[in-house]
């Protein structure tokens, strides 16, 4: 979850629709796989000397191939990434093609992603998988370093995945959740109590009509369905325009969040959800209804002769 950066990627045979222009890229070891438990779906891994020379070789995500190169063996392609961010292209030929995994989110598979050889002149994080608890694995290389060379010792600073990074993509992603929960919560109060309040208003100014209605005979529960369905017109009016709306900011967002070290601000839900726009719509139209049936009901109730005098 650190070292990756994000090269500007160009493919020139491919068949895709839209190929991603930038991917994740970091520089990894032969044994990088292994250690974190990440299959070769095709193809190998990096081999010892394809590291130490940093041959242009690249592994893939199987999201990245199949966005790249759909329905096509990914292996023996070529790609180009300007690694330097100025226009100086590098081309790799792709080699394996590595089970996804979730590098920048904890919540969202990486969009596309390079592994590219280590570079032996490049500062590198070292890895090291254990099967014991952290405090005996931690002594455990100390001494090691410690026996080797004593200067390495202090050199180097240790701490595992979770604590290094995963609780703070954690908490990082909890307070977003917090806060886009609170404003969801705050937007919706405030649509619910300005909706309630015109509705009731205008139901209020009815109340007249409703006598007249009354006096002539309809029932109440005729008046209330009538009162009711004109206040819910304007509403799935708005409803649709609001929905189109959504659908366009959502575009954007999809947009935005396609860049592959976004972070993830949808946790998992999709850009057009069904279930979050018209449970929305649907709690709102009931705001309505109960705004517009309140009103209408107490008018039914007021004698015909009295609604008539109603200013």
């Amino acid at each position: 979850m650190t070292g990756t950066w994000t090269p500007y990627l160009r493919v020139e045979q491919t068949h895709a629709p839209s190929p991603p222009d930038r991917t994740l890229a970091n520089r990894v070891s032969p044994a990088y796989f292994p250690t974190l438990g990440i299959p070769i779906l095709r193809g190998r891994t990096f081999s010892r000397q394809e590291s130490e020379t940093s041959a242009p070789v690249a592994i893939v995500s199987e999201t990245t191939a199949r966005r790249l190169w759909p329905g096509e063996d990914p292996l023996g392609k070529h790609a180009q990434l300007d690694l330097t961010l100025h226009g100086q292209w590098t081309q790799f030929e792709i080699i394996g093609v590595a089970k996804d995994v979730r590098t920048a989110n904890l919540s969202r598979i990486d969009p596309a992603y390079f592994y590219l050889p280590t570079a032996l002149p490049q500062w590198n994080a070292i890895l090291i998988r254990t099967v014991d608890d952290s405090k005996n694995a931690r002594a455990a290389i100390r001494a090691s370093l410690e026996a080797l060379d004593k200067t390495l010792q202090a050199s180097f600073g240790m701490s595992s995945l979770e604590e290094a990074v995963v609780s703070k993509q954690r908490l990082l992603s909890k307070t977003y959740a917090m806060f886009a929960s609170m404003l969801a919560v705050l937007a919706l109060a405030l649509a619910g109590v300005g909706i309630y309040g015109v509705m009731s208003y205008l139901v209020s100014r009815q109340v007249r009509e409703i006598g007249i209605r009354m006096a002539l005979g309809a029932t109440a529960r005729d008046v209330i369905a009538t009162v009711v369905r004109q206040g819910l017109s304007p509403v799935f009016i708005g409803a649709v325009a609001g929905l189109a709306a959504a659908a366009g900011v959502s575009t954007i967002l999809r947009a935005t969040l396609s860049f592959p070290g976004s972070t993830d601000l949808l946790f998992g839900v999709s850009v057009f959800d069904p279930l979050t726009f018209l449970s929305l719509s649907a709690f709102l139209a009931a705001v309505a209804a109960i705004a517009s049936f309140i009103p209408a009901r107490r008018a039914t109730q007021i004698d015909p002769m009295e609604a008539l005098r109603y200013e």
